[in-house]
């Protein structure tokens, strides 16, 4: 019987240093004090974050294969928050680097990455992909056309401050950071100085799902701290600041590590030994993490299968990274669609030069789309409850940007699902309506 610890170890930690640059050998997660402090703010979180997590592993497997379709493809805008000081212009990260890292996301997720081949024969059948389009936002909360890039200066140096128990200073702009974007409508990652007297011990970080429907109101994490945090120096593929130790971290991981923790993955090992798990059948059991890609490493014998340094939810380096599973792709589509709803859009594949934003979400009154298009023509809105009945049609005339206010008055409050349809294009995205 698998045994969950009641905590998610939400960071990328160099695996060789700790805070004071001591060399570690059995350290299974650097900052589990993030959780501990939250916990310390809001009694019962770990053990909210441990049932919505469970939950999810009771649901998501026949979630999935409802959902989970070849001809569909889950579009997510991101905004790249980067936060730099101008003594320091290292930090302000080209564009190109930024967008090389949404391009390594995309690769990773949907397994389209050069060295899949490296995965040993072994774990072949166990490799699964997201269908993800991450992409930076092209229309900002005030529907303002944007790069979906943010700079932003600071005063800082560092956002990695003693006592440690505020890794979310980054995230506000009275503290020296910037505000979110609503994450409830975009994927918020910030770029951002992480080191601590000239050690970078701390990669990233990035807090689980939570704010699922089920869950008790109290434990709701507040919605400005939901998104990735990311050290600048390992920011996207072949930065030029990933030097020394940090040199094993230059193809773009440390990303795609954090967003499967956004989409609420565990470490591959459980933050435990070998007795600990993070809950999915096709990884195996590992007595803590790796950290290169030894071969013939089986750390829980007498298990017949190796360790999976492979994965990315690991803590190997870049260059042995190069998977998820099957059953973590499931678990990340579940809670995408149900534990953070409102950030996906539905794009049918062969749907192009079509982009498409909805907020405020949940819906209170109304509901606004901002449609992007190349094309002109005559489009439908319609809403669906969850049983599949159309409870509201709309037609627009749609001329490149376009912008309609939907009312909502007639729906109770819950989840829908609102389809447009424009021509050869369609899309198909899931919105809650809520009620004071």
């Amino acid at each position: 019987m698998v045994k969950f610890l009641p905590l998610f170890a939400l960071v990328f930690l160099l695996p060789t240093y700790n805070l004071t640059g001591q060399h570690l050998h059995d350290e299974k997660c650097g900052f589990t004090h993030i959780l501990e402090q939250r916990e310390k703010k809001l009694p019962g979180f770990l053990n909210a974050v441990e049932q919505t997590h469970q939950q999810a592993l009771q649901q998501y497997a026949a979630f999935a294969a409802r959902q989970f379709k070849n001809d569909t493809v889950y579009r997510i805008p991101v905004v790249v928050h980067v936060v730099y000081n101008p003594n320091n212009p290292t930090a302000n990260l080209s564009d190109e680097l930024v967008k090389e890292q949404i391009r390594v996301l995309n690769e990773d997720f949907n397994r389209t990455n050069s060295d899949t081949g490296n995965l040993r024969a072994i774990y072949q059948d166990r490799a699964g992909r997201l269908p993800i389009e991450f992409y930076l936002a092209e229309i900002d909360p005030n529907g303002n056309p944007t790069t979906g890039i943010n700079r932003v200066t600071t005063t800082r140096q560092s956002f990695l401050v003693p006592p440690f128990d505020d890794l979310d200073l980054v995230k506000r702009s009275a503290s020296g950071g910037v505000d979110a974007w609503d994450t409830r409508r975009y994927l918020n990652i910030w770029s951002c100085n992480l080191s601590f007297l000239g050690i970078d011990a701390l990669l990233g970080f990035a807090y689980p799902p939570v704010g699922a429907a089920f869950w008790p109101e109290e434990f709701f994490l507040a919605d400005p701290l939901q998104g990735v945090v990311i050290n600048y120096k390992v920011f996207g593929p072949n930065n030029p600041a990933a030097t020394g130790p940090l040199s094993p971290y230059t193809s773009g991981r440390t990303g795609t590590h954090e967003v499967g923790h956004f989409l609420g993955l565990r470490h591959i090992w459980g933050d435990g030994d070998c007795s600990e798990d993070d809950g999915l059948a096709d990884t195996p059991d590992q007595n803590n993490n790796s950290t290169d890609c030894a071969i013939e490493r089986n750390s829980c014998l007498p298990a017949e299968t190796p360790d999976l340094y492979e994965n990315y939810m690991d803590y190997s380096t870049d260059a042995c990274q190069n998977m998820f599973t099957q059953q973590q792709v499931d678990l990340m589509l579940f809670n995408l669609l149900e534990n953070r709803t409102g950030l996906a859009e539905l794009r049918v594949l062969g749907t192009t030069d079509f982009a498409i934003e909805m907020y405020p979400i949940p819906a209170g009154d109304e509901l606004t789309l901002v449609i992007n298009t190349k094309s002109k023509g005559i489009g439908s809105v319609k809403i669906y409850n969850l049983i599949g009945q159309l409870v509201s049609e709309t037609i627009l005339e749609i001329d490149n940007l376009t912008t309609a206010t939907i009312s909502t008055t007639q729906l109770s409050a819950g989840p829908y699902f609102v389809q447009i349809d424009f021509g050869e294009f369609q899309e198909r995205k899931k919105i809650m309506v809520a009620r004071s």
